[in-house]
């Protein structure tokens, strides 16, 4: 006998219907996401509860003074025009934001002056390059990267208001080491929750040349927590798990999120044509998602997807 609850989480609507699986200590669940339109969530499947991640990614070591981006949570950055000073910085009417890919770092090194370089401290001066950044909670943020020694970075931000100007500027230092970079958001700093997550639902800029830049849902996969995925189809949710040796595993080594928004494998897929009319639709609602989570595997269904608001069912452990 199935039995249902709402539950309120941080970030997350969830209506839980809890079905037991025969002869098996799992149980099926289904969620329901808030609008992503207004806010992403970022899902722990092990403990069912939506988290928050980081955005900036800060590491000094042999590999020099990097600032990577969280493109699997969805961070994206535009470079400012080169001189503009950062008081004075705004959002331009129209951005081209950018994310790492496995052959470059949006931002990377390009925010420091080479020339400035101390061998007595190793420390490094950045350039006054300002960025223009995208967070996964959607925050839009100026940033700049004043200056980093092996063992921290110093940078300040500021965040932009509905009404586009923005508040008061912050100075923030981190801490970092060759063996232990330092991870960054706005509303967590350096200090970030234990609890990681594997499979994010946000509404992810794309910009298209020569006409501008749409916000489209996508399914991100955090691959630090998630080895491995699997499409199962026609299996069925409330039936016998097959053996994993079974499945046709892919990883991320040749494409960092398939199952996004525009992946080869996008489980979330935009229909211009009738009937669909300009909507975006679960391209293969019998489809389900195997996530090797290792030891665990997951399984997810995606059973809808209107208006903003993705409808999922989760098997786990």
């Amino acid at each position: 006998m199935k039995k249902a609850s709402i539950l309120l989480l941080t970030g997350l609507w969830l209506v839980q219907c809890t079905s037991p699986v025969p002869d098996s200590p799992s149980t099926v669940e289904q969620f329901i996401s808030p609008d992503l339109n207004q806010e992403p969530t970022f899902l722990n499947l092990k403990e069912g509860i939506s988290v928050p991640t980081w955005d900036l990614k800060f590491s000094a070591g042999n590999q020099g003074y990097l600032v990577d981006l969280n493109e699997q949570a969805g961070t994206v950055v535009c470079p400012a025009d080169s001189g503009v000073d950062f008081a004075t910085a705004a959002f331009p009417g129209t951005i081209s934001f950018q994310t790492d890919t496995m052959d470059q770092l949006a931002i990377g090194e390009r925010w420091l002056l080479p020339t400035s370089y101390n061998p007595m401290d190793h420390s490094i001066q950045g350039r006054g390059q300002v960025y223009f950044l995208r967070c996964a909670d959607y925050r839009r943020l100026k940033l700049e990267v004043l200056r980093a020694t092996p063992t921290e970075f110093q940078f300040r931000w500021a965040e932009e208001q509905e009404d586009h100007t923005f508040l008061p500027e912050q100075a923030e230092t981190v801490s970092c080491t060759a063996d232990a970079p330092a991870r960054w958001s706005p509303s967590l700093g350096s200090a970030l929750s234990d609890v990681d997550w594997h499979l994010g639902l946000v509404s992810k800029p794309i910009t298209v040349p020569n006409v501008g830049t749409f916000y489209m849902p996508s399914v991100q996969i955090n691959t630090e927590t998630v080895s491995r995925y699997a499409l199962w189809e026609g299996g069925d949710l409330e039936g016998d798990l097959p053996a994993a040796s079974t499945f046709t595993w892919q990883d991320f080594r040749g494409e960092t999120q398939p199952l996004g928004y525009g992946g080869s494998q996008a489980l979330l897929v935009y229909h211009p044509e009738p009937p669909y009319n300009h909507k975006v639709i679960v391209e293969h609602p019998e489809q389900i998602l195997v996530l090797d989570l290792n030891p665990d595997l997951l399984l997810v269904q995606f059973l809808d997807y209107d208006s903003g608001v993705a409808v999922i069912q989760l098997r786990r452990p």
